[in-house]
């Protein structure tokens, strides 16, 4: 549930490049807003697994490890379900070997982003771990 923020994040920033590429635009117009979006959603999921953490943390779940990494991970299976919409509704393949590749490019990217997003998740839990209990559990 706590996925939605940033599959949301996803979503807006697929559905321009989705768009601009069925529509023949300039793409490299776009790259301002992929990088601005990029950064959106690095911090975006970042508070969200630290907020998950915490929360977890405040049940005395030890366990937050892959539930962080997870977290982080699962947007891609939302951009993968966006690519497979796109492709059923938007996209006017002519041949296999074009459904083809973009289906195996969705898989890749959609991969790639659940590995990155994931480890950015995780690494952003654990520095706030460790910042909370660098000082031993102490309120300074």
């Amino acid at each position: 549930m706590a996925a939605i923020i940033p599959s949301l994040v996803i979503y807006y920033e697929l559905d321009k490049i989705l768009g601009a590429i069925q529509g023949s635009k300039n793409i490299t117009v776009l790259f301002w807003f992929v990088y601005l979006a990029l950064i959106l959603y690095v911090i975006v999921l970042g508070e969200v697994s630290v907020t998950q953490t915490y929360l977890r943390l405040c049940y005395e779940d030890h366990r937050w490890w892959w539930r962080s990494y997870l977290l982080g991970a699962s947007p891609a299976l939302a951009m993968l379900a966006l690519a497979t919409a796109h492709l059923l509704l938007g996209v006017r393949a002519a041949t296999l070997t074009s459904v083809l590749s973009y289906v195996v490019t969705a898989v890749v990217a959609s991969t790639i982003v659940g590995l990155i997003s994931g480890c950015c998740a995780f690494f952003a839990s654990l520095l706030f771990i460790f910042t909370l209990y660098r000082n031993g559990g102490k309120n300074d």
